[in-house]
This record gives C-alpha cells, sequence and structure tokens, in this order.
C-alpha cells in the first residue's frame, strides 16, 4: 500500500478515486461533443485532449497509491465481448453503398451531398452502415478506373445502393448502376425532392 493511504486513511483514497474518475468522465464526454461539433463549445480538439489526458493522469495516480492494477485477462475477456456485440450488431445493419458524380466537386462539396444521403438512408432504413466509397487517401497517380474498380469492390458488400441526383449524367455511377442491377443489389435513384440537396442541377 503506498503512502497516501497511509496518511489519510483508504477509504478517502477510494473516494478520491471516485472523484477523478467523475472528472474524467466529464472530460471524455466534452472530447466527444468537439469531435461530433454537438452543443458548440469553445474548447479546440487539442485542448479536449489535453483535458482527457490530465484526467486520465489523475485517475491513474490514485489507482497506483491504491495498488490498484488492471487484470489483463478480463480485460481481453471484456474487448473480445464488445467486438462480438459490434460483429453481430454489424450484420444487423443495412449496409449502404453511395454512387455519387463527383467530377468538378470540391471534397467539401462531395462530403456535403454524401451526408444529404446518409440522413435519408437512416430515416428510411434506421441502423445503417455507410460503406466508403469516397477515397480521399487515393494514390495522387490514380486514374478514373482506379476509383471505379475500388469502388465496385465496395459495392459487392453492399445490400443497399443509393445514387444521387446526377448519377444519369456520370460514366462511373452509370457502371455502378448496371452492376448492383445485374447482381441483386436493392437500388434507389434520389432526385431532389428526396432531401434537401446543396447544389441543384
Amino acid at each position: 500500500m503506498g503512502a497516501l493511504p497511509d496518511l489519510v486513511g483508504e477509504p478517502a483514497v477510494y473516494e478520491s478515486l471516485a472523484e477523478e474518475c467523475s472528472e474524467l468522465a466529464k472530460a471524455a464526454q466534452k472530447m466527444a461533443r468537439v469531435l461530433r461539433n454537438e452543443n458548440p463549445t469553445p474548447v479546440t480538439e487539442e485542448e479536449a485532449k489535453k483535458m482527457v489526458d490530465e484526467e486520465f493522469t489523475d485517475v491513474f495516480s490514485v489507482a497506483i497509491a491504491l495498488d490498484l492494477r488492471p487484470n489483463v485477462e478480463i480485460s481481453l475477456a471484456k474487448w473480445d465481448r464488445l467486438l462480438s456485440r459490434i460483429e453481430e450488431k454489424e450484420k444487423q445493419m443495412t449496409k449502404v453503398f453511395i454512387s455519387q458524380p463527383m467530377k468538378g466537386l470540391s471534397d467539401a462539396e462531395i462530403l456535403e451531398d454524401r451526408n444529404h444521403a446518409i440522413a435519408w438512408a437512416k430515416e428510411k432504413y434506421g441502423e445503417v452502415k455507410i460503406l466508403e466509397s469516397f477515397f480521399q487517401g487515393a494514390p495522387v497517380e490514380a486514374k478514373p478506373l482506379w476509383f471505379l474498380g475500388e469502388s465496385l469492390k465496395v459495392l459487392a458488400d453492399a445490400d443497399v445502393a443509393i445514387f444521387l441526383p446526377g448519377y444519369d449524367m456520370a460514366r462511373g455511377c452509370k457502371i455502378e448502376l448496371a452492376c448492383a442491377m445485374g447482381y441483386g443489389i436493392t437500388t434507389v435513384a434520389l432526385g431532389e425532392e428526396d432531401a434537401d440537396w446543396r447544389r441543384k442541377n
């Protein structure tokens, strides 16, 4: 047992641990708000992360004083259960592929249209898993056919393929539509009436 419990008493140190855990929880919730951009806060992501680090250090310090140690076996078992629950939940989710015109658009415009489609999909299907079909980390020298090939790999896992306004004028989108229909993937073509589209054709 460390010196702190000897000085102030073990119950008081456990109360300190409870208090520090509460502060860590608040810091973690604030970090989540910053990352989600919910309930806007003047705290930056860097500042929020620093608060989480500081509160975690406080919890860890008190735990050391109480001679508490993590149980590796319990930790691994809990992670296994969590991952199993996540995998089972994902199996039950509708996997959604989004096909959208991208030529001449900035990344911000593409993501804005994509977010409208995601909102529509969640309202229509409930819990969904959005398959990533916007390859921002693509090789600099990648050609259009490379992007189409990667998209078709993703499309293969989809339950539903959603096509955004203007898809009928985009070569890649038309190929994706033909593949989805040819291989029995449910297709939905959204019009401007289906969502509050930022860009009008």
